[in-house]
C-alpha cells in the first residue's frame, strides 16, 4: 500500500485507501487463497482497516486538535479492532499493548525511512546500506527489549480462550453501530458544511499517514517475534546481516586452497573417529522375578546395599570377575552408588528393552505452550500447557525438532524449543529407602485404619441416632394412633356400623402414613462423589477453579475436596503425591486418579468423574483405565 501511494504521487494519480487495501488483499489471495486463515494476514489487514476506515470515524466523533488525544484515540481504535483477532489466533490478549504503542507509533516513521533508504543504498554499497539502516535497527532492538521485559511479567497477557465466530461477528456489528450512531450525533451539531469538508480532507491525510505507520508497525511486530527481516515478494532479506554474508563469501574465496587441504585432513579424521553410541549403551535393566541384591563387593556373601527390582535400571560402570571367574557389574542406580550385581541378572545395552521400561517426559519451559495437531506452527492448536507441566513423550521427530506427546485432549505435537526432555527409569532402592518406605506404608496403613475406624464409629453413631429418631417417631405415631382410636370409639357411639368401619379404615391408613424409613448413610469417599456429581455438565475453563462457572481438571478436584475442608494443590502433577497411594485393585469412590497431565475423581463402577475438556466440560468417563494411570491417591 505504501508503494502504491508513492507510485500514485509520481504519476500524479489520486490515491484511494480502500482501493489500495482491496488490491493488496486481492494480490495475496490470488497467490494463495488460504492466506486468509493466516494470523499475519488477519492482523496486518485488521490494523490497516482500523487506521484507514475506523479511526477517521473516531476522530470525527472526538473533533479535537489535541495531539495527545489523537495518539491515544489511534491506539484505542487499533485495540478495539485487533482484540478479537488476537483472541481467535492466540487465545489470549496483551495487557500492556496500549502503553507500548504510545512508544512504538511515534518512532515508526524513522524505521520506515531508514528501511527504504537502506534497501536502495545496499544495492549500491553494502556497507553504506548497513550504516543507513542502523537507526531503524536500533529502534527495532528497542522494541524487542521492551517486549521481552513485558513478556517476563506474570500479567503480560490474559488467557481468554478462543471466541466463537458468532461472538466475533456480533462484537464487530455492535462496534460499527455504536460508532456510526455517535458519528450521526456529532454531525448534527457540527458548524457548517465547509468546516465538515475541511475535516474530511484532514481526516484523509491523517488516515494516509497512520496507514504508513501501521505498515511499519507490522514490520516491527515481525521483527520482535524473532524474524528480524523485511519480506518482499516472498523473499526475505536480512538487511543487517546481508553485508556480513557477502564478506564471508569473499573470505571463503581467498582461502579456497587452504580449505581444500584442510578438508582432506578432516575426511581422514572423520573416518578414524569412533562411531556414536546409543544413549542406552551403558544402561542395564534387571531381568528377574522380583529383585536382585546390590552388594558392596562382587560376592554373594557381601553386604547388600540395596535392591534392584525387575525392569529397574542401573548405569554400568565396569565389568569385573569374582574369584570363581563369574562376571559382575559395578553399577550405580538411584541413591545406591558403586555397588555390584551379578551380570546374569542384568541386560546391558538392550535399547528396545530400555525404551520399553522407561518413560520420557517433556517439561514446558515457556509461559503457555501450544500443542498442535501436526508438527508445524501452521497446524491448528489442540490444547495449551502451562509452564512447568509434564507430559509423556511418545516419540521424537528429530528431523523437525518436534515431539509427539500425550495430553488430555489426545496425542499432539510440541516444539522442542520450548520443552526439556528427560528419560526416567525405575531405579534401585537402598536399605535406608526401603526402611523409610516400609515405615511410611505402615504409617499410611495405620492412618487409613484409624480413618476407617473413625468412619465406622461415625456410621454407628449416625445409625444409632437414626434408630433413636425412628424409635421416637414410632412412639409418637403409636400415641397418635391411640388418641385416634379413642376418638373413633367415641364417634362410633354416634354413628352406625358403616360409618364406624369407614372411620377405622381411615385410622389404619393414617397410622400407616406416619411410619418412617431408616435414613441411609454413606462413606466419606462416596460423599465426595455425591457432592461432585451435582456439577456434571458445567464448563471446562483452563486454569479455572469454579465448580459452577468453570474449572480445569486439577481445579475441579481441588475445589471438590475444599468443600470437605481438605486443601489440595492446583496442579495435576502435584496431586500425585497427596494423601497415600493405593492400587487399582483397591480403588474406592472418592479416590484421586492421576494420569499424565490430567486428574479426576473415581466415581465407582469403573467410572471417572472429571473436568474433561473445553468441548465436553465436567462429565463421566468409563472405563477409568481409558488412559494410562500413573497414580491413585486416597485422602480419607
Amino acid at each position: 500500500m505504501f508503494i502504491l501511494k508513492i507510485i500514485g504521487e509520481v504519476l500524479g494519480r489520486k490515491y484511494d485507501a480502500i482501493t489500495a487495501i482491496s488490491l493488496a488483499g486481492l494480490v495475496l489471495l490470488v497467490q494463495n487463497p488460504f492466506v486468509v486463515c493466516n494470523s499475519g494476514f488477519q492482523m496486518s489487514f485488521g490494523a490497516i482497516i482500523a487506521i484507514v476506515l475506523i479511526l477517521p470515524i473516531v476522530e470525527e466523533i472526538l473533533n479535537t486538535d489535541n495531539k495527545i488525544i489523537k495518539v491515544l484515540s489511534a491506539n484505542f481504535t487499533i485495540i478495539l479492532v485487533m482484540n478479537p483477532i488476537l483472541a481467535w489466533n492466540y487465545y489470549e490478549l496483551p495487557t500492556f499493548s496500549f502503553l507500548l504503542n504510545i512508544v512504538v507509533v511515534p518512532l515508526m516513521s524513522v524505521v520506515i525511512v531508514s528501511s527504504i533508504a537502506g534497501i536502495f543504498c545496499s544495492c549500491i554499497m553494502f556497507g553504506f546500506g548497513k550504516v543507513v539502516i542502523f537507526p531503524g535497527c536500533g529502534i527495532l532492538e528497542l522494541y524487542t527489549f521492551l517486549c521481552n521485559i513485558i513478556n517476563k511479567s506474570s500479567v503480560a497477557s490474559i488467557v481468554v480462550g478462543q471466541p466463537k465466530v458468532t461472538i466475533i461477528i456480533v462484537y464487530y456489528a455492535i462496534l460499527l453501530v455504536v460508532l456510526f450512531g455517535l458519528k450521526n450525533i456529532r454531525t448534527k451539531y457540527t458548524r457548517a458544511e465547509k468546516e465538515r469538508n475541511i475535516m474530511k480532507k484532514r481526516n484523509k491525510i491523517v488516515a494516509f499517514l497512520l496507514a504508513g505507520v501501521i505498515a511499519a508497525g507490522h514490520g516491527s511486530v515481525v521483527y520482535a517475534a524473532g524474524y528480524g527481516s523485511v519480506v518482499y515478494e516472498d523473499v526475505a532479506w536480512d538487511l543487517c546481516a546481508l553485508n556480513e554474508e557477502r564478506m564471508k563469501l569473499e573470505v571463503q574465496e581467498k582461502n579456497t586452497d587452504n580449505d581444500a587441504a584442510g578438508n582432506d585432513q578432516a575426511d581422514i579424521e572423520e573416518r578414524e573417529s569412533p562411531q556414536s553410541t546409543s544413549e542406552y549403551a551403558d544402561i542395564g535393566i534387571a531381568s528377574v522375578l522380583n529383585y536382585v541384591n546390590l552388594r558392596a563387593e562382587p560376592s554373594v556373601e557381601s553386604e547388600a546395599l540395596g535392591k534392584l527390582y525387575n525392569n529397574s535400571a542401573a548405569t554400568v560402570l565396569e565389568t569385573v570377575l569374582d574369584e570363581a571367574g563369574e562376571e559382575w557389574y559395578l553399577v550405580s542406580s538411584g541413591s545406591v552408588e558403586n555397588a555390584y550385581v551379578k551380570a546374569e541378572y542384568v541386560k546391558v545395552g538392550d535399547e528396545d528393552l530400555a525404551r520399553g521400561v522407561s518413560t520420557r517426559y517433556a517439561t514446558v519451559t515457556t509461559t503457555t505452550l501450544f500443542v498442535r495437531t501436526e508438527p508445524g506452527t501452521e497446524a491448528s492448536v489442540l490444547t495449551m500447557l502451562p509452564e512447568g507441566e509434564d507430559v509423556v513423550v511418545y516419540d521424537a521427530l528429530d528431523e523437525y525438532g518436534w515431539y509427539r506427546v500425550s495430553t488430555e485432549e489426545g496425542l499432539g505435537y510440541v516444539s522442542g524449543d520450548y520443552v526439556t526432555v528427560r528419560t526416567e527409569f525405575r531405579v534401585a532402592e537402598s536399605k535406608e529407602e526401603e526402611k523409610e518406605r516400609l515405615e511410611r506404608e505402615e504409617a499410611e496403613r495405620q492412618a487409613a485404619a484409624a480413618a476407617a475406624e473413625a468412619a465406622r464409629k461415625a456410621r454407628e453413631e449416625e445409625e444409632r441416632e437414626a434408630a433413636e429418631a425412628a424409635r421416637k417417631t414410632q412412639e409418637e405415631a403409636a400415641k397418635a394412633m391411640a388418641r385416634q382410636q379413642t376418638q373413633n370409639a367415641q364417634h362410633a357411639q354416634q354413628k352406625n356400623d358403616k360409618v364406624q368401619g369407614s372411620s377405622q379404615g381411615q385410622s389404619s391408613s393414617s397410622f400407616g402414613s406416619n411410619t418412617t424409613a431408616k435414613p441411609q448413610t454413606v462413606s466419606n469417599g462416596q460423599a465426595v462423589v455425591n457432592y461432585a456429581a451435582q456439577f456434571v455438565g458445567n464448563p471446562y475453563v483452563y486454569g479455572g477453579s469454579s465448580l459452577t462457572n468453570g474449572a480445569d481438571c486439577s481445579g475441579f478436584v481441588m475445589s471438590v475436596y475444599q468443600a470437605f475442608g481438605i486443601s489440595l494443590p492446583h496442579s495435576s502433577s502435584a496431586l500425585r503425591s497427596v494423601g497415600y497411594g493405593v492400587s487399582l485393585d483397591a480403588i474406592q469412590p472418592g479416590d484421586i486418579v492421576c494420569y499424565s497431565g490430567h486428574v479426576g475423581i473415581y466415581a465407582g463402577n469403573n467410572t471417572l468423574l472429571h473436568a474433561s475438556s473445553p468441548s465436553t466440560g465436567i462429565k463421566y468417563t468409563s472405563p477409568v483405565t481409558y488412559r494410562e494411570i500413573l497414580a491413585i491417591r486416597r485422602i480419607f
